[in-house]
């Protein structure tokens, strides 16, 4: 195999020998430690013979402690080599668990540390299991003082006072019992007749003009009608024309009274009944009298299961300021209202009464608004056969064709 003549490797026979190699090798070295000793020398000749420019000043960090400037003298290269140092000045290991003090620039570290942490295991066989030291990793007793603990995790010697039984002590008196934690009560859960009505809320506060057309089905449920008979029950009202209250239903059977009148409302056998008028006192003013009628227990129950269905539909439409016989609504809250307006500097509060309002309120004006937002023929129906029903007094029926007798539960 022939070399190319442009070949830019030189071949053996061109090469030196290896003793005059390590000859011209030692040669260049000797001359470069020369020059650097030269340059060296010549450096520290000039930085010692011009003073520094900058004046030392007084640092607040250290109050009364001044920081001149020192020139760094020249590093013996032979020092440097056999001795060396890192960067930060410290000698030997790292810095961890080391005091260093910041006085000025650190020219060395501390002469010698004891390697700590993984330092110390370098080169040497971690004991482990039984060949350990007390604790954990060599750890020392927490009686120790700080600084003349080993190196390892957290103790596991710790002495603590033993009191009470430990000690061998007789207990002292009665033990205290442990104070039961308020346990958090789970919400409780809507019930079907409740979960209608908030939908129908919902969906009425959402649509101002829609018409509610499938609401008769509702009112023929039985969970609505079950509401309705606790509703009427907790009233406790009187007897109406039949003479039946509520204690002679309780003898009869409320479920099966419900399942007549659900049974009745779906066949469309069901007949309003006539109202048993009598005249109560008025409050506050002493020789006048209102006129108030009393439904059947039965027509109570169908007024209320209406009333259930179709209050969500007109509470989505009141005002906030309005306080009249609505739901969770009570004078209380009208005058309270009315005595933050008299704080805030209102000076007038003005009290309207209609009178004879439910006695000469129209039947077709009535049902007219109502049907605003009831489109469901058979309870309108249902309201208008209350409206047009008979009223009985002193034993003689009247059928007036104006007003809503006060006292059932669909006209308070």
């Amino acid at each position: 195999m022939t070399r190319s003549p442009d070949s830019l490797v030189p071949s053996a026979s061109g090469q030196p020998d290896p003793e005059k190699r390590d000859d011209k090798a030692l040669t260049c070295w000797q001359e470069g430690e020369a020059n650097l000793r030269a340059a060296t020398e010549v450096n520290a000749v000039t930085a010692s013979s011009y003073p520094p420019a900058i004046t030392p000043i007084q640092l607040d960090l250290f109050p009364g402690r001044a920081c001149p400037l020192e020139v760094k003298p020249a590093t013996d290269r032979n020092k440097a080599r056999t001795n060396p140092a890192r960067r930060d000045g410290v000698e030997g290991g790292g810095t961890q668990r080391q005091r260093i003090s910041t006085t000025g620039e650190t020219l060395f570290g501390p002469a010698e540390a004891t390697p700590t942490g993984r330092e110390a295991y370098k080169g040497e066989t971690r004991k482990r299991s039984n060949d350990a030291g007390q604790g954990v990793g060599g750890g020392r007793s927490t009686e120790e003082p700080r600084e003349n603990r080993g190196e390892g995790r957290a103790a596991t010697s710790i002495l603590r006072p033993m009191l009470g039984k430990a000690a061998g002590l007789p207990p002292r008196g009665k033990a205290q019992p442990r104070p039961n934690r308020a346990k958090r009560k789970a919400p409780a859960r809507l019930d079907n007749a409740r979960k209608l009505q908030r939908t129908l809320y919902r969906v009425a506060k959402q649509q101002p003009e829609r018409r509610f057309t499938l609401l008769y089905d509702k009112v023929c449920r039985q969970d609505i009608l079950q509401k309705a008979w606790q509703r009427v029950k907790s009233n406790k009202g009187a007897a109406g024309v039949d003479e039946v209250d509520i204690d002679a239903v309780r003898e009869y059977g409320e479920a099966r009274f419900l399942s007549e009148i659900e049974q009745e409302l779906r066949d469309g056998s069901y007949r309003a009944s006539l109202v048993r008028r009598v005249h109560i006192a008025k409050t506050g003013q002493p020789g006048k009298t209102r006129p108030l009628g009393i439904p059947v227990v039965k027509d109570r129950v169908v007024q209320m299961a209406v009333k259930w269905v179709m209050e969500p539909l007109f509470e989505a439409d009141f005002m906030p300021c309005s306080f009249g016989f609505r739901p969770e609504k009570t004078p209380r809250m009208a005058l309270s209202i009315i005595a933050e307006k008299t704080q805030a500097g209102y000076t007038h509060v003005v009290d309207v009464d209609l009178k004879s309002y439910f006695d000469t309120i129209s039947h077709e004006l009535l049902l007219e608004l109502v049907e605003r937002r009831v489109g469901d023929v058979r309870v309108v129906r249902l309201i208008r056969a209350w409206l047009k029903a008979g009223v009985m007094e002193e034993g003689k029926v009247t059928h007036p064709d104006r007003g809503s007798p006060q006292g059932g539960v669909i006209t308070p």
